[in-house]
């Protein structure tokens, strides 16, 4: 008997989900690699992962605002009076895509420091009208630190937005690695 079929005599009697990460192994290898390099970068190289995730952004709004202009001018009088802010959504979407990929690390810089700043002021916020509003939370010690935590973390992304995106961006990274690892370990066993 051959080797191919000595080796798949052997893996039509191992359980089905062997049988599937076999079959699977190729693709979680490429999955292990992709999250081990996109892993990396986020944890040592932040601001390069800033950049990626801008580049993608103006990209991906480049192509939506293309793709409405000409959608909108190929249907003309179809939705009547709205294709005029149609047009005019469409062509904001590709001068904003376009100077997201001239300009990536500081648009979005931008726009993480403002989303960063919103969600800190939400969050302290909810802290404090938690804290606040529920007499209880001041006697439950894990229920405390929690409104704490919340407060200061609210706080620093205000305060601090990419000082607090790197450093996400790093935990990130990290969780991305931690995840890649054994994804990529079963991929190359499995092979």
């Amino acid at each position: 008997m051959s080797d191919d079929l000595q080796k798949e005599a052997i893996i039509e009697e191992i359980d089905p989900v062997e049988r599937a990460v076999r079959r699977f192994a190729p693709l979680l290898i490429v999955k292990g690699v992709i999250g081990l390099i996109a892993g990396i970068v986020l944890l040592f190289w932040p601001r390069a992962g800033l950049a990626i995730a801008s580049i993608t952004l103006g990209l991906f709004l480049s192509a939506d605002g293309i793709e409405r202009l000409i959608t909108v001018l190929r249907n003309p009088g179809a939705r009547g009076p709205s294709d005029v802010l149609s047009i005019i959504g469409a062509v904001l979407r590709i001068v904003f895509g376009a100077v997201v990929l001239f300009r990536p690390v500081e648009v979005g810089g931008f726009w993480v420091s403002f989303i960063f700043i919103i969600a800190g002021i939400n969050l302290t916020a909810g802290s404090l009208f938690m804290f606040w509003s529920e007499p209880r939370i001041r006697d439950d010690l894990l229920s405390l630190m929690s409104a704490v935590l919340m407060l200061v973390l609210g706080l620093l992304m205000i305060v601090l937005p990419m000082v607090t995106a790197l450093l996400i961006f790093r935990i990130l990274g990290s969780i991305m690695v931690l995840a890649a690892v054994p994804s990529l370990a079963v991929g190359l066993r499995s092979r």
